[in-house]
């Protein structure tokens, strides 16, 4: 029987089951009714989902999309001979990971994925910016070593995130995640 009979017949109302169209799917009745579908999360969010989805959310997402607005507003990417379209990667990846990282903090399974892809690809991406940089030799002396740990980083960050997303006891706190 749905909610909106029950508060209605609780409230002294007639409602009629008549008034309603037969709705097959859960969804039609979802929508039907204005239900609620935001995630309910039964149990503890895991220290890592906060860790991992908050560093995620600030070094994946945030701080490349306030880069990539502050270069282009301030003309700098253009005078260093940055075309627009360049910075628009940087921009749409940190979008995309700034809304995964949240879904994943909040348990939805298909963020957490999306969020390991992204992370994955954002410092893949710096690792392989640096590693074309060392082979150039355009970099001095004293900027390679930092460069390499960019490099490292590149690696050992998304080896982190799909270790710890995969986890069973982490896929356990994302199956536990209901719809209202």
């Amino acid at each position: 029987m749905f909610t909106a009979v029950r508060e209605s017949q609780a409230l002294g109302l007639v409602a009629y089951r008549s008034n309603f169209p037969k709705l097959d799917s859960e969804l039609e009745r979802r929508f039907y009714m204005n239900v609620s579908t935001k995630p309910v999360v039964k149990g503890k969010r895991p220290l890592g989902v906060w860790i991992l989805t908050g560093y995620a959310l600030l070094l994946v997402g945030l701080v490349p999309i306030a880069i990539a607005v502050v270069l282009y507003a301030s003309g700098e990417a253009q005078a260093a001979g940055v075309d627009t379209l360049d910075l628009l990667l940087p921009l749409v990846l940190g979008i995309c990971a700034t809304i995964a990282a949240i879904g994943a903090w909040r348990g939805n399974n298909k963020a957490r994925i999306a969020l390991v892809v992204l992370v994955t690809i954002h410092y893949v991406l710096i690792a392989i910016n640096n590693l074309l940089m060392l082979s150039s030799g355009a970099l001095p002396e004293s900027q390679q070593i930092s460069s390499w740990g960019r490099v490292f980083r590149g690696v050992l960050y998304p080896a982190v995130y799909f270790w710890y997303f995969r986890r069973a006891k982490t896929k356990e706190y994302y199956e536990r995640v209901e719809r209202v």
